[in-house]
């Protein structure tokens, strides 16, 4: 190449054409690659439609993929070194502090690491102690990669935790790369604060509960220490439920010996610090200090536009091991005044957990002049649902909060299964739909996450449909789909599908119950509006319950080992078989005729 004859502007404009070519090759290579992993042979062999390429086309589209890709790099490579000849000359010589800042804060997101989609956001973020050397390093760097190191903040419903939100807030820098901002809605319940009686009763039950787990795994090695051991640590579990016992007894402090007194005033002591935090939190409540300081705070915040309400954290600072705990006294104490999820407060009938979170703060975050694109909530179950009810002008406002929502996930959470609660009547699903309709009632959403499984399980099927709920709005922009355990029946489902203006890119079905209607004709709906990424398992309602095991194998069932394994119906609903598996050979005839 004569590079006397070109210019640097020429170079470059060659270079992108180049950088432009590789990136369509990239495209037609992913494609080909994924082609050849859906249209497998298996799927050949069943005579689906001839328009799909057979598997010696697709690797032969690939080779030439690839060698056009080795042509470029080359092209690429000539061009680079031609352009360092030409413009070697003319250089000075330079540092990295002559980057503009927009480069250096590139380089430093490579720096960090990998950062997943917002979704999959988490409290463990990746590249944190790099980020920390490279404000370290000069006044510059720390510049450009401050707004790196906090991009997920976890809020808690205690004073410290509220200032820490403050403090980050205000931070110029640091506040900019904060992009979602989860609320830990566990709590401290007024029951417990006012009865020390029903204080040590909570206690009591978990370290019981705790203790005889213990002693009957103790010959196992999953703790990881002796058996004698663990034994030992038993036996002193046992000491102190046996103090509390007894105060739980009223038996007086005067006769109790040394240690069963020590563990009355770990308890007392406890219930104390308990009182305080009660306290330090109903402050923060009834003023509406929390609230309005969330909201503020996220409005300082350009970047932050996920909301999470949570009411569980993945560790508990302060709790230690059941071992920690027996052996000290400390331990043991602020294991007690730890926070209750809102699911322990149903278990044993205590107190209402800040329900008017998760109406409130989504509200007050729009009146702060954030727009909300992603709201995740996962609390545990109420046991009362008409707690969620909003009041009108609630219902309105939260409706206006969501306007510009993208991501909405529902994904209650439960540590026991759901037999183990009473069965819902259908009037509290009706409340629990009324809530959810308020942050539906909106166009803007794109990925919909909803699950239903802490409603019923499939020995104890719903009598009730929520079609109502998920057929609300057109879901003109919806490209990512998520249901799991939703009742309908099949003219809601037909209404949902019939609504959608083109299909979504990303569906996933799981454990979808119909309550009327037959899964054949759904498979023919779903048919409608699917790709080669919809996946549909473990259905119920229909005929399911006429099919063996072995037929529902034959039917859904898919490889344990092999991710990219479809079932039939799947690949009925996608498009790569024209034959409905649930219809049986006379039938489908009959239809085509």
């Amino acid at each position: 190449m004569d590079a006397a004859n070109l210019d640097l502007g020429e170079l470059y404009q060659q270079l992108k054409e180049v950088d432009s070519m590789d990136r369509r090759l990239t495209e037609l290579r992913f494609e080909n690659t994924r082609q050849r992993i859906m249209f497998s042979e298996d799927i050949e062999m069943e005579g689906c439609d001839p328009q799909i390429p057979s598997q010696a086309f697709l690797k032969e589209q690939g080779e030439m993929l690839s060698s056009l890709r080795r042509i470029l790099e080359d092209l690429r490579t000539s061009l680079r070194k031609t352009v360092n000849i030409y413009s070697r000359p003319k250089l000075r010589p330079l540092h990295i502090l002559d980057m503009p800042d927009e480069i250096l804060i590139k380089i430093f997101d490579y720096v960090k690491g990998w950062e997943s989609y917002e979704y999959f956001f988490s409290e463990f973020a990746s590249g944190v102690s790099e980020v920390k050397n490279l404000r370290l390093t000069c006044r510059r760097f720390c510049s450009a990669s401050s707004h790196l190191l906090i991009h997920f903040l976890r809020v808690e419903l205690e004073p410290s935790s509220l200032s820490h939100l403050e403090e980050i807030s205000r931070h110029p820098a640091i506040r900019s790369g904060v992009r979602a901002v989860r609320i830990v809605l566990h709590f401290y319940d007024s029951v417990l604060a006012d009865n020390i009686m029903e204080f040590a009763n909570y206690n009591a039950e978990n370290l019981r509960e705790t203790t005889e787990f213990i002693e009957e795994s103790a010959s196992s090695t999953i703790f990881g220490i002796p058996e004698e051991a663990v034994l030992e640590g038993v036996k002193k579990g046992r000491a102190i439920l046996e103090s509390w016992e007894n105060f739980l007894r009223g038996t007086p402090d005067d006769p109790a010996c040394g240690e069963d007194l020590r563990y009355r005033m770990v308890l007392r002591k406890a219930h104390e610090e308990y009182r305080r935090r009660f306290a330090d939190q109903e402050r923060l409540r009834e003023d509406g200090t929390f609230i309005r300081t969330v909201a503020t705070a996220m409005a300082r915040m350009p970047a932050a536009k996920r909301l999470e309400l949570h009411d569980r954290v993945l560790f508990l600072r302060g709790r230690g091991t059941y071992f920690d705990q027996v052996n000290n006294n400390e331990i043991l104490c602020r294991n007690m005044v730890l926070p209750i999820r809102w699911e322990e407060a149903r278990l044993y009938g205590l107190g209402e957990p800040p329900v008017e979170m998760l109406i409130k703060l989504p509200v007050a975050i729009h009146k702060a002049g954030v727009l909300l694109t992603g709201l995740n909530i996962e609390v545990s179950p109420l046991e009362d649902f008409s707690l969620l009810v909003p009041s009108e002008e609630d219902r309105h406002d939260l409706t206006a909060a969501v306007q510009k929502l993208k991501t909405f996930d529902f994904r209650p959470r439960e540590m026991r299964d759901p037999s183990f609660w009473p069965p819902r009547e259908p009037g509290e699903v009706e409340d629990l739909g009324r809530f959810l309709i308020a942050f539906l009632d909106t166009q803007s959403i794109q990925d919909l996450s909803l699950d239903f499984s802490f409603l019923w399980n499939n020995e104890d099927p719903p009598v009730y449909s929520l079609g109502s709920i998920v057929v609300l709005r057109p879901g003109q922009n919806l490209w990512s789909l998520f249901w799991r355990n939703v009742p309908l029946h099949i003219v809601e489902l037909e209404r949902f599908i019939n609504q959608l203006d083109k299909p979504i890119e990303l569906m996933s079905m799981e454990s979808v119950h119909l309550l009327s209607g037959t899964w054949a004709t759904g498979l023919d709906i779903l048919r409608r509006k699917s790709t080669n990424y919809t996946r549909f398992e473990h259905p119920t309602g229909g005929e399911c319950g006429l099919l063996s095991d072995e037929e529902k194998k034959v039917i859904f069932g898919k490889s344990e080992v092999d991710a990219y394994d479809t079932s039939k119906a799947e690949m009925y609903i996608r498009g790569y078989i024209d034959y409905n598996p649930l219809r049986d050979e006379s039938e489908e005839l009959s239809d085509t005729e």
